[in-house]
């Protein structure tokens, strides 16, 4: 092999070659493709096993995920999480990683809630379902006069009542949490309210235990799309504890206030304990308990059924309370007005 190359020098003109042997140049060119072709070996070898090493790091979280997933299935242990690993930035492992463990600890929450939920409904029923059957089997045995069998069957009638309530509440319940949304429709809640005022008013008039008035301030013409039924249902409710509760005044009032509708019933009964008002809301809560079953006074299922049905119209309902002065539930809605 040769190779030229012009010179243009002052003192010199010419062309410089390099000359070398045909097999030198082979040999040399031989060995740069083995070490090459060596080379690349060593460098796919080495980015193999570096890239095995990192992808094995990498998935680690995920494998115990996997395992995790695997052990709650196989023991139902909702108890169960995954170490977050330590990470600078939050990348798609960490966020797979929390998310798996926020949905665990709903799953736990809600598991917990229905086992408890069930515990407390079975007690409910326990008590009605044993009055039922002494009574039964005392009248069978020892009821000889009619106002013996009639005093039986009146506490029988009593707890059959109660019983009744409490599927009725639970079916309500149940279709409320079943249901994401409800189907809205225009609603006169001026003229919903008045006649509820008007059927409360009639009922408290026959009532012979306790004298109760009730007064309402009920701003006119006010309308807006929401579910009749529920909402009718949830106030409703709240009524039901202020006649339950008040010593003998209720009041029940609706206005707009900004974009707000804003209905607030009131009494002046016993009213409820400060470290108990954040607690009323929640399924089956009941305070003073024993007095409530005494006096037949419900299941803590009522406030719990208001809050689902405003949440659902994408409200608020709270509760302030100055025992053995005033209790006010104070319902907040977005006002949007109907047309019709």
């Amino acid at each position: 092999y040769y190779y030229d190359t012009p010179v243009n020098e002052p003192n010199y003109r010419g062309i410089l070659r390099a000359v070398t042997k045909v097999k030198t140049a082979s040999k040399k060119t031989e060995n740069l493709l083995y070490s090459l072709l060596l080379g690349n070996i060593i460098f796919l070898l080495i980015s193999s096993l570096g890239g095995y090493l990192f992808i094995k790091k990498g998935l680690k979280p995920v494998r115990t995920l996997t395992k995790t997933a695997k052990v709650i299935g196989k023991n139902n242990d909702l108890s169960r999480r995954i170490d977050i690993p330590d990470r600078t930035a939050k990348d798609e492992i960490y966020e797979l990683t929390t998310t798996f463990n926020r949905m665990i600890s709903g799953l736990e929450d809600s598991s917990n809630r229905e086992r408890q939920f069930s515990s407390d409904v079975s007690h409910e029923l326990r008590t009605p379902i044993a009055v039922i059957k002494a009574e039964s089997e005392f009248a069978l045995k020892y009821g000889r006069t009619e106002d013996d069998l009639r005093e039986g069957l009146t506490h029988i009638l009593e707890q059959a009542k109660f019983m009744t309530n409490l599927v009725s509440q639970l079916l309500d319940v149940a279709r409320l949490e079943n249901a994401q949304d409800l189907t809205f429709a225009p609603v006169d809640v001026s003229g919903m309210l008045t006649n509820m005022v008007h059927d409360y008013t009639r009922l408290c008039a026959e009532n012979t235990e306790k004298q109760i008035t009730i007064t309402s301030q009920i701003e006119p013409n006010l309308r807006m799309t929401a579910h009749e039924v529920s909402l009718r249902r949830a106030i409703t409710n709240l009524v039901d504890n202020a006649i339950k509760f008040t010593n003998t005044t209720i009041d029940i009032s609706a206005k707009l206030v900004g974009h707000e509708l804003v209905i607030t019933v009131s009494d002046n009964g016993i009213g409820i304990e400060q470290e108990n008002l954040e607690h009323i809301w929640d399924r089956m809560y009941q305070t003073e308990q024993s007095r409530n079953k005494k006096s037949n006074h419900g299941i803590g299922l009522g406030l719990y059924f208001v809050n689902k049905v405003i949440s659902l119209h994408h409200g608020t309902v709270t509760a302030t309370s100055e025992p053995q002065v005033k209790t006010t539930f104070t319902v907040r809605l977005p006002y949007n007005q109907s047309e019709e």
